[in-house]
């Protein structure tokens, strides 16, 4: 699976998204040595610390939202059948 079909984007939405994290120094590009047609990505030390910066948003997300466990579950769950659906719609 590619970064775009994780995230449900297109290479022309991704492409200028990885570029600017590779701007402020969160990501490191490299061209993969087996197929130079693909670009491996990963994170920088600064992008570890927002990652982890970045874990705790869902917690704080539901504790804003005041949702119970059940409910939050059920949101996962809708918002991922609607993101399925839309894959699904769209071919991606």
């Amino acid at each position: 699976m590619t970064f775009g079909e994780a995230l449900c984007l297109k290479s022309n939405t991704v492409t200028p998204l990885l570029h600017k994290l590779a701007e402020k120094g969160y990501i490191k590009k490299e061209k993969d040595k087996d197929d130079e047609r693909n670009i491996v990505v990963t994170l920088t030390e600064d992008g570890e610390e927002l990652k982890d910066k970045a874990l705790c948003v869902p917690g704080s997300l539901a504790k804003e939202l005041n949702l119970s466990q059940e409910d939050a579950l059920t949101l996962y769950r809708i918002l991922y059948k609607m993101l399925d659906e839309d894959k699904n719609k769209n071919n991606i």
